[in-house]
């Protein structure tokens, strides 16, 4: 997803996180197969030990699906005005759970919807959905920090 971002653009800048090392080694692999290493910075450590006061224009999620909620608050004060979280995996199951018959795909669509669900109402966030785009995401804007 980086690299395809970056791409868009050589003024984007982008730092990607990666708890895994040997994806992370990949990770820098691809990037400098594709010359982008000026523009995409690796952190290979787990998401909750990031911190930063960077302020970002977007901040893509495509981790643990339970903990959608708890990176929206870790991160929110790193958006910038203007800017948007956007989720990934808001595929039409999470619409319709009978198309899976796997227990542990029910279990993420059901947080998923949860996650879902708390942002339809609350004051500080709007939320679209856009099933059709890969395998469906979320973008979140805040409408006060």
């Amino acid at each position: 997803s980086a690299i395809r971002m970056a791409k868009l653009s050589p003024q984007i800048q982008i730092d990607t996180l990666e708890n895994d090392p040997e994806r992370a080694q990949l990770a820098l692999a691809n990037i400098a197969a594709q010359q982008l290493e000026a523009q995409i910075h690796v952190h290979a450590l787990d998401i909750a030990q990031f911190q930063t006061d960077q302020q970002y224009d977007l901040i893509f999620v495509d981790a643990a699906k339970a903990q959608y909620p708890r990176y929206l608050e870790q991160f929110r004060a790193n958006l910038a005005d203007g800017g948007v979280f956007v989720f990934d995996n808001f595929h039409g199951m999470v619409e319709d759970p009978s198309l899976t018959e796997n227990k542990g795909t029910r279990q993420m669509i059901k947080k998923l919807r949860r996650f879902r669900e708390m942002f339809m109402t609350h004051p500080d966030y709007l939320i679209q959905f856009y099933p059709e785009v890969g395998d469906g995401v979320a973008v979140v804007s805040l409408l006060r920090k």
